[in-house]
């Protein structure tokens, strides 16, 4: 009952602010489809721009990270960041996985991306650094069906929190975006 009420507020959260500013906002996109000009590569251990083994690539217009020249991953963490620095912004994607996990990949996840904000430049990355210094939103695939295997009883709460959570982002969004168009008069 409790995970009930919760849920129709977060929902009246998102409702209302559905209909607020973002018809207004103007969209700069910043892949254009075709290939990955304005982007820099690092990988770790390797100069910067070299794209081992092909990984970041553009297919179908999309960006698509792919370790089909893979024999085994072998450390090879990679970012690619955008050429241009923002401030103020929102961040819009679609991502999937697809495939299975590369052998010698991080056993404590079934498949691993994120996206990177706030992060150091590509130049000021150490040659052998694995990750930049930033703040990561985590893009995990597969998880749950690892866990269901293993437990599942874990069903109706996972699919609760799933289901919530981008409903209690939106709401955060819009009460924060709300709290400072008040600070701004």
């Amino acid at each position: 009952m409790i995970r009930l009420i919760l849920l129709m507020i977060l929902l009246s959260f998102t409702i209302s602010c559905k209909n607020q500013t973002h018809d207004l906002e103007e969209w700069q996109s910043l892949f254009n489809g075709k290939d990955l000009s304005g982007w820099q590569i690092k990988f770790a251990n390797q100069d910067l721009n070299f794209n081992y083994k092909n990984t970041f690539r553009v297919e179908n217009n999309m960006i698509r990270i792919s370790y089909d020249d893979y024999n085994t991953f072998n450390d090879a963490y990679a970012h690619i960041y955008y050429n241009q620095t923002f401030s103020h912004y929102k961040l819009r994607f679609d991502y999937r996985f697809v495939g299975d996990q590369i052998s010698g990949g991080e056993n404590w996840n079934v498949r691993n991306s994120g996206i990177m904000i706030h992060s150091q430049s590509a130049q000021s990355n150490d040659y052998g650094q694995f990750f930049p210094v930033s703040i990561e939103m985590q893009l995990l695939g597969g998880i749950y069906a690892a866990i269901a295997l293993q437990n599942k009883s874990l069903s109706s709460s996972f699919f609760s929190l799933f289901i919530s959570f981008p409903l209690l982002i939106d709401a955060l969004t819009c009460v924060i975006r709300r709290w400072q168009s008040k600070q701004n008069i």
